[in-house]
């Protein structure tokens, strides 16, 4: 995966992607899900691309998904534990979204605004 997102281009993709999914379990889809999630998780990589983080940080997400994933099990009963994967999903995405991308070029390639803006002054 290659190039880097900006803060607003990964909130406008994880909006679509949120009510496409939405859409898609009403209508019973049960392969839009599985695209979309794709979708995101690629474009969550290019996000950190932008941080100057490789795909890789998707594997403190994943562990702490799987950890949480066990905690209904773990107490039986309790309520606040089937919100906790939730809540942590919903806050590492924000996290993500609202740090800002890192200066100047980075090993990923050019900011996103630079790359904007020479693709503007190569056609004119």
């Amino acid at each position: 995966m290659r190039g880097r997102a900006s803060r607003r281009e990964y909130a406008v993709w994880i909006g679509v992607i949120t009510v496409w999914l939405s859409v898609a379990a009403w209508a019973g889809n049960p392969w839009t899900p599985k695209v979309l999630s794709i979708a995101l998780f690629l474009q969550t990589i290019r996000r950190l691309h932008d941080l100057g983080r490789t795909g890789g940080w998707l594997g403190a997400f994943f562990g702490g998904q799987l950890a949480l994933a066990a905690l209904p099990a773990s107490y039986p009963g309790s309520t606040w534990s089937h919100w906790a994967e939730p809540i942590f999903t919903l806050a590492y995405f924000m996290v993500i979204a609202a740090l800002p991308g890192s200066d100047g070029e980075n090993r990923f390639g050019p900011p996103p605004r630079a790359r904007r803006r020479d693709s503007q002054t190569v056609g004119a």
